[in-house]
């Protein structure tokens, strides 16, 4: 009987150390699959942007912000570019409120105002001699914190981001992430 409990301890022993380092491994898989719930797809984000841009916009920079105290987490992006007027750079942040991958209350005009005035005419206005003058502008908004998988019908939405969108659901099939 004692060499019976001495084998089954050593099996008890076995089991314990199988299990921790089970526990381990799915500590691992978890940290692992939390990586992707952190991605933001800088991809996604701009092709977001760029189908929301009016016609008589531009962007000519986008700045990604790191994360800034009491802001999101996910840190803040940055366009600056010209406009045609004052309401077509207003058009643009309205619309960029919509954006699911932006904090519409954060969004706001840092700056505008208007430029100099540079040859030709603004997209979709008449022909004319005149030379135009354009609005400079920066507007400036949060991206939002929401894990990855909250974003997939948008991911999916845009041919860009099938890749992590893919990654997303596998690990999602496999239960690493809800």
């Amino acid at each position: 009987l004692d060499s019976q409990l001495a084998e089954l301890q050593q099996k008890l022993s076995q089991v314990g150390t199988v299990r921790q380092q089970t526990a381990s491994i799915n500590g691992e898989i978890l940290s692992l699959a939390g990586v992707f719930e952190r991605i933001r797809p800088r991809s996604a984000i701009v092709r977001d942007m760029q189908g929301r841009i009016p016609a008589r916009t531009q962007i000519s920079r986008i700045v990604q912000q790191a994360p800034a105290e009491g802001g999101s987490p996910a840190g803040a992006i940055e366009l600056g570019g010209n406009a045609c007027s004052f309401d077509d750079v207003n058009d643009f942040m309205l619309t960029l409120k919509k954006s699911p991958f932006l904090e519409s209350e954060t969004i706001q005009i840092v700056n505008a105002a208007l430029g100099s005035s540079v040859p030709g005419r603004c997209p979709g206005a008449a022909e004319t001699e005149e030379e135009a003058q354009l609005v400079t502008y920066t507007i400036r908004g949060d991206i939002k914190s929401l894990p990855a998988t909250a974003l997939l019908d948008e991911l999916n939405r845009q041919q860009e981001a099938t890749g992590l969108a893919a990654r997303i659901r596998a690990l999602q099939t496999t239960g690493a992430i809800n």
